[in-house]
C-alpha cells in the first residue's frame, strides 16, 4: 500500500522528485543515478529505499550481453498491463 505524502516526508525531500524523474526516464541503475545527480551514496541508498518502502519504485534486474545489472524502475501494476498479453 503507498502511503500518502501527508503520512510521510517523501514529497519533501527535494531529491525525491529528481530521482523519480531520472528512474521515469530510463536512468534507473544506482551508479547512473548517483552520477548524473550528483549525489552522495549514503543520501541515494535512503532515498531508493524509501521509495521503495513507500511503492512508488521497485527492484529490477536488467541483462546485457555481458552481465546483469540491478536497478530501479516505476512499479508494475499487474492489472494494468493484463491486455499485453
Amino acid at each position: 500500500m503507498c502511503r500518502r505524502p501527508s503520512e510521510s516526508n517523501e514529497i519533501s525531500d527535494p531529491w525525491i522528485l529528481p530521482v523519480i524523474r531520472d528512474v521515469l526516464c530510463g536512468q534507473g541503475r544506482f551508479d547512473r543515478l548517483r552520477d548524473n545527480l550528483g549525489i552522495s551514496e549514503a543520501v541515494l541508498s535512503r532515498q531508493l529505499r524509501d521509495l521503495e518502502d513507500a511503492g512508488l519504485l521497485e527492484r529490477k534486474e536488467y541483462k546485457n550481453a555481458f552481465r546483469r545489472h540491478r536497478g530501479y524502475g516505476p512499479p508494475v501494476d499487474p492489472a494494468a498491463t493484463r491486455h499485453l498479453g
